[in-house]
């Protein structure tokens, strides 16, 4: 056995009976077999928060990891966010051996700085961040920072589990006694210990033998976190606005005071809005009009500098700029509809691929800003850093989400609708002759909607017409590669009043069969099919969250292939049909004047499927994927 293998086994074993771990073996997690596969381990993980009153606090980390091997040397860096309300006040990093004796400590030159921005031209955020290299493994990566924090708003919530094992991982807080707050777990169900004085308190939350964050196939973003425990202020402070969280309203009472000066317009600005909506009394086709212009005469640009990450902009300056973030068009799109006298209101988000909102739980939830208008038999959520989605047609990231809707009266959280699968359709009919070379010539038009509709839209009103083709042969190229688009036309820019998206192409499939032999076999599942990829790598026994997509949705294939000449048909497959809470799927096929025709239709009829129902989800797809195997055998006369 190599020399350092041993030292490392040696090493674990140590540290296991050590008392730092109390090692525990069960059916479902066997915590020492991880940590023996493991390229990384973390020994130690304390973090510590001193909050004295209302308005601040001191935050520091310190984490051991041992690298066991270069495949771990991802975990040899460090990236810390540092704004106007975080201040970076200690950063220290070293690497020792086994026995801790120091290899390397982390020179102050070694640290690099660097503007974050994200989807923002200036946010006023940086981030520090080093790494640190040695090639002699393993050695142990440890490293401590102090952050000052100017707003409870931002308070640290604990996060104990990562993507590789954890022997340990304690989180301390002293509190002043006057400070209220409260927490709530998410996977843990542990006490806290408590220790009192005259002026503070203090908890400490410590977990051990904490296993790896389950990866599964098809997770929800809400699942992606499955240990920690979240802290929420009663009382906080952000520059000269206070705000607390007892409850919804009281939290929306923050924004409102945020925003409250901040939807006047000019004059200027008041004749330009009403001169677009001039004779129009429908109170809907005002809306499309004026969204229509947000659209067109403004750009999403974020400056997010200290407050202004929540504060938005003034109405008026987003008009005479045109542009701004989610919060500065949404403001200016509520201040919009107030001139045309159509009452509207801010609503703050988590878009839904960042997880769902805790509706019992009042709280910093959100990363966005989007607008609600009620109408008298209908409510319009408006996506207004949206260039091309259509009025009422949102994209699914604030579908089916609870929105914090900034209302005159009172703040209160309000679930945004979500399409149903038959309104996020693709229709693709494919007309289709083999040529004697083996190439497949075909013309075909497709049709989309909703969800559906706004990937391709989006995608092609940002291209050219060279890469509107790369975009579309990469769409429909998953099943059989080597495909040429000779021809194709769309009516994206046509698009006024959410009407579906059509695409007409004409194209090459080249070596659709390999050669013509004297039986030919043809799969006639061009366009969608399901496949090994898209069966959950779980077992039925194995998984434990429930399954997650993005939205419903439906894809109907009409396929219509000549045969080629000097071939008949020697037999066709059976017309399959399955059905289930959660979906459906059908196929037909038939001979007719020398062609064959298949019609699939496969509906996903609802995106999150309880864990309850994952035996019979399973099972579906593993049927569908073996029912799309079907082929046509053809024989030479």
């Amino acid at each position: 056995m190599d020399k350092k293998i041993i030292i490392l086994t040696i090493f674990l074993i140590t540290f296991i009976v050590g008392g730092l771990c109390f090692a525990q073996s069960t059916q479902e997690v066997n915590f020492d077999s991880l940590v023996l596969k493991a390229e990384a381990v973390i020994l130690e993980d304390i973090t510590e928060i001193e909050i004295p009153d209302n308005y601040s606090a001191e935050y520091s980390v310190s984490k051991k990891i041992l690298i066991k091997n270069s495949k771990a040397d991802e975990f040899c860096q460090l990236f810390i966010n540092e704004s106007h309300f975080n201040v970076i006040e200690e950063l220290e990093a070293s690497l020792t051996d086994l026995n801790g004796d120091v290899i390397k400590e982390l020179d102050s030159d070694e640290i690099k700085e660097q503007e974050y921005s994200g989807d923002a031209f200036y946010s006023g955020h940086n981030y520090k961040y080093f790494e640190m290299q040695h090639h002699s493994y393993p050695f142990i990566f440890q490293y401590h920072f102090t952050i000052k924090i100017k707003t409870l708003l931002f308070w640290p919530n604990w996060f104990p589990q990562t993507s590789i094992p954890s022997y340990s991982s304690i989180y301390k807080l002293k509190i002043n006694s006057d400070v209220k707050f409260r927490f709530y777990g998410k996977g843990i169900e542990i006490d806290p210990v408590e220790k009192a004085d005259d002026t503070f308190k203090e908890y400490t939350w410590k977990l051990r033998n904490i296993p790896t964050i389950l990866d599964e196939d098809y997770l929800s973003p809400e699942d992606r976190i499955q240990k920690a425990i979240f802290f929420v202020p009663q009382n906080f402070k952000t520059d000269a606005y206070e705000g607390n969280a007892n409850s919804w309203e009281d939290f929306s009472n923050w924004y409102k005071q945020l925003s409250a000066d901040r939807y006047d317009l000019s004059d200027e600005a008041k004749n330009e809005i009403l001169g677009l909506v001039q004779n129009i009394t429908e109170p809907k086709e005002k809306i499309r009009i004026l969204y229509k212009y947000l659209q067109k005469k403004n750009r999403y640009v974020a400056i997010e500098m200290g407050l202004a990450g929540w504060q938005p902009q003034f109405a008026d300056q987003v008009f005479k700029n045109r542009y701004g973030d989610c919060k500065d068009l949404s403001t200016y799109m509520v201040s919009m509809l107030n001139v045309v006298n159509i009452k509207s209101y801010p609503a703050l988000a988590l878009t839904r691929n960042k997880g769902v909102v805790d509706s019992e739980q009042p709280s910093n939830q959100f990363n966005h800003c989007i607008v609600c208008v009620p109408l008298d038999n209908d409510t319009l959520w408006l996506e207004c850093t949206s260039t091309y989605n259509d009025l009422g047609d949102v994209p699914s990231t604030i579908e089916d989400i609870n929105a914090l809707v900034i209302g005159d009266q009172k703040g209160r959280l309000v679930r945004t609708p979500q399409k149903k699968s038959d309104q996020n359709k693709m229709v693709s009919v494919f007309n289709g002759a083999i040529e004697i070379t083996g190439d497949l010539k075909f013309d075909a038009k497709i049709i989309t909607t909703g969800n559906q509709k706004n990937y391709v839209k989006n995608n092609l009103a940002k291209l050219n017409s060279k890469d509107d083709k790369l975009f579309v042969i990469n769409m429909l190229s998953a099943n059989y590669s080597n495909l040429t688009i000779e021809q194709l036309e769309s009516d994206e820019s046509n698009n006024e009043k959410n009407s579906d998206l059509n695409l007409s192409l004409i194209g090459v499939y080249h070596r659709f069969l390999s050669q013509l032999n004297d039986r030919v076999f043809i799969n006639p599942s061009i366009f969608n099919r399901k496949s090994g990829k898209d069966l959950p790598k779980e077992e039925i026994t194995k998984r434990k969250y429930p399954v997650y997509f993005a939205y419903p949705y439906q894809d109907v294939d009409t396929v219509i292939i000549k045969i080629p000449l000097g071939y008949n048909m020697e037999s066709k497959p059976k017309n399959k049909s399955i059905e289930s809470s959660f979906g459906r799927y059908s196929t037909e096929y038939d001979l007719l004047d020398g062609k064959l025709f298949y019609v699939r239709n496969y509906e996903l009829i609802q995106n999150h499927i309880p864990l309850s129902a994952y035996a019979e989800f399973y099972d579906f797809i593993k049927q569908v994927i073996e029912f799309d195997k079907a082929k046509f055998v053809l024989k030479k006369n």
